[in-house]
């Protein structure tokens, strides 16, 4: 018997470009691995206050005060707090940074285009920098490594 599929959530803008490509790869990864993807269109249901605040605490947000401005767009406004972040989503759901990915099981986050890189966090870790797609990757890879624990019975299946 092996266990459920997780899910992940896709926080994603059909006219990006780079949510695209992340859609493109998290399609392509799950058709083998045990998660499922969960693609929301954040223009059209944008992130509740609770998510937001979830997801600014996956990434660490007490430790690195650089992940509010990260989480927004450049032409945001500027935010030093969890609720102004939620504030500003609320007006205008547009100045999310996009891509999102979002592990809530593993507490974790990976947020597209930031200035200075990607940041991943979850609890006891500290942030890696690294392209968004490598990051993505690691959290793809992660959830595979906890279900393989969870499941002696998945066998991946090879693609080329």
């Amino acid at each position: 018997m092996s266990a459920a599929a997780r899910t992940i959530t896709f926080f994603h803008n059909p006219r990006c470009s780079t949510s695209r490509n992340a859609q493109k790869l998290l399609q392509e990864r799950s058709v083998s691995a045990p998660f499922k993807v969960d693609t929301i269109e954040y223009l059209k249901n944008p992130l509740t206050n609770d998510q937001v605040r979830d997801i600014l605490t996956f990434l660490d947000y007490s430790e690195n005060p650089a992940v509010f401005s990260e989480f927004l767009r450049k032409d945001a406004p500027k935010a030093t707090t969890v609720e102004d972040v939620q504030a500003i989503l609320a007006e205008d759901p547009a100045l999310m940074q996009r891509p999102l990915v979002v592990d809530w099981a593993s507490k974790k986050a990976v947020i597209g285009r930031v200035s200075s890189g990607i940041a991943i966090k979850s609890a006891g870790e500290r942030n890696t920098k690294a392209s968004f797609f490598a990051i993505l990757s690691f959290l793809i890879h992660s959830l595979l490594r906890q279900f393989l624990r969870s499941s002696a019975t998945y066998e991946p299946m090879m693609t080329k």
